[in-house]
């Protein structure tokens, strides 16, 4: 979500990569749907794993979480965002759906106020 957010409020700005530590399989369909509601288009998205970039350096590294990672990519800038977690979600599609629609417009504030 938030590397769709960066490459649609900041094209051709910064590389945006999303990863975790344990990536899910797939995109969740509901965030594909938050973000369509946008004009964002991220289906084919596919969650990758921190591990697999760990022989590459990055300018700035930003953690969407308060938890800090066992392991991280060597970088230059490490900024630590606490957001909850949209794999997390529960409850019926529709509550998913605002609490989604609320971490999406909270992603894109953020990234307004402190990267544009």
């Amino acid at each position: 979500m938030a590397a769709g957010l960066l490459r649609h409020l900041a094209p051709g700005r910064y590389i945006a990569l999303s990863a975790g530590i344990t990536p899910a399989s797939r995109s969740n369909p509901l965030v594909t749907r938050v973000m369509d509601e946008m004009g964002i288009d991220i289906p084919d998205h596919k969650p990758g794993s921190l591990s697999a970039l760990l022989d590459q350096w990055f300018d700035r590294i930003i953690l969407l979480t308060d938890e800090v990672p066992p392991f991280l990519p060597p970088a230059g800038e490490v900024i630590q965002v606490p957001l909850s977690d949209p794999a997390v979600l529960q409850g019926p599609e529709e509550v998913q759906l605002a609490a989604l629609r609320s971490l999406r417009d909270e992603i894109a504030a953020w990234i307004r106020g402190n990267l544009l």
